[in-house]
């Protein structure tokens, strides 16, 4: 990638020791623009707001060798900087506070180019959350969407999962540099993630995961997307934070209802009394949003009919195998013959502690 001499002041001041994204906001306002924040001096600094000794700083720190160089090492190890310079720089990251002026990318960056939705939730997710995710997020890639999530375990991963199993688009942001894998657990997620969708973060490499960069990591999956679906929240999960953070900005909210005794749905119970849209069904989605959703393909067929019964009969919440055996009333063998042939074949996931559920339709 070709970088302008614009893109590396953004680079530069982005990079700045000490100087986060309100006092960045401040020297823009004060100064006119990213250019004439570089030209300026001490007392320009200092009247945005900086003191004395930052003032100073910034105004010896004008070396733009080393970030070039930063820059190709970045681009060796595949990762992208976008700045507000560029083509695909999304819009809707050009008008949210603290603004966002950089971006690291890994993946397929078109991917901004797309229509965006988002799918949030707890990260000690349910069963039933963690099915409800997977199938969002199969059905509405399938139904053109580029799903978008923070890559946290739970109801964050699930979704990614769901739209990557269908063979769709997703876009993972993180709270910590691209080229860290956070939680460790979600590696092989990851790696999926880099090569299909697109990895995104506005933290530069190497920045460790910490409490307070995930709450600014989720006003971009807001800002990113047309609008936010909340599957399972707490009443003081992470994932409100980016409900309130689409209604802000005017996008639509929608909440998945869960049982009431669950403290996971407090949250997303909140929203609907709130007046967030119910899903009781992917198709409501883009229905809300006012696009065409397209018709929904015909129940997989196999030839060999205990197959097609076990296939009925798996659902998107785990169900235990050996009662799921009992209630069919399928001899064993041929019973996890049938388990093993949806397996093999992609359809149905088997759990360590013996649950069974959907993976692909």
């Amino acid at each position: 990638m070709m970088y302008t001499q614009e893109d590396y002041y953004w680079i530069w001041l982005c990079g700045q020791a000490g100087i986060g994204p309100v006092k960045r906001d401040a020297l823009i306002e004060a100064c006119g623009s990213v250019t004439a924040v570089y030209e300026a001096g001490a007392d320009q600094y200092m009247a945005a707001g900086l003191k004395e000794e930052q003032a100073r700083a910034l105004e010896e720190a004008k070396d733009l060798e080393p970030i070039r160089r930063r820059c190709q090492e970045w681009a060796d190890q595949g990762i992208v900087v976008m700045t507000r310079e560029h083509a695909l720089f999304p819009e809707g990251l050009r008008c949210i506070r603290p603004s966002v002026y950089r971006l690291f990318a890994r993946g397929d960056v078109n991917l901004l180019a797309t229509r965006c939705l988002a799918v949030v939730g707890s990260r000690k997710c349910t069963p039933y959350g963690a099915g409800v995710a997977r199938y969002l997020g199969q059905n509405l890639a399938r139904a053109g969407y580029t799903i978008v999530s923070g890559m946290a375990s739970g109801i964050d991963a699930c979704a990614h999962q769901g739209a990557l199993d269908a063979r769709g688009k997703t876009i993972a942001v993180l709270g910590c540099g691209i080229d860290i894998c956070y939680p460790k657990g979600n590696l092989r997620l990851y790696e999926r993630i880099s090569k299909w969708g697109l990895l995104l973060s506005e933290y530069a490499p190497g920045t460790p995961p910490k409490a307070g960069l995930f709450p600014m990591r989720n006003r971009i999956i807001a800002a990113l997307s047309s609008g936010v679906v909340i599957v399972e929240a707490a009443e003081r999960s992470g994932a409100l934070i980016t409900a309130d953070q689409a209604l802000e900005a005017g996008k639509e909210v929608f909440a998945v209802p869960g049982q009431i005794f669950s403290p996971n749905s407090r949250g997303t119970h909140r929203l609907l009394g709130q007046g967030a849209v119910l899903v009781s069904d992917w198709s409501v989605i883009p229905a809300e949003l006012g696009d065409a959703a397209p018709s929904e393909e015909p129940e997989k067929r196999f030839c060999d009919a205990d197959v097609q019964r076990v296939w009925e009969h798996v659902g998107w919440t785990a169900q235990n195998l050996q009662e799921l055996s009992q209630k069919l009333g399928i001899e064993a063998d041929k019973f996890m013959q049938c388990v093993t042939m949806l397996e093999l074949s992609g359809y149905v996931e088997r759990r360590p502690d013996g649950g069974i559920l959907r993976k692909k339709q």
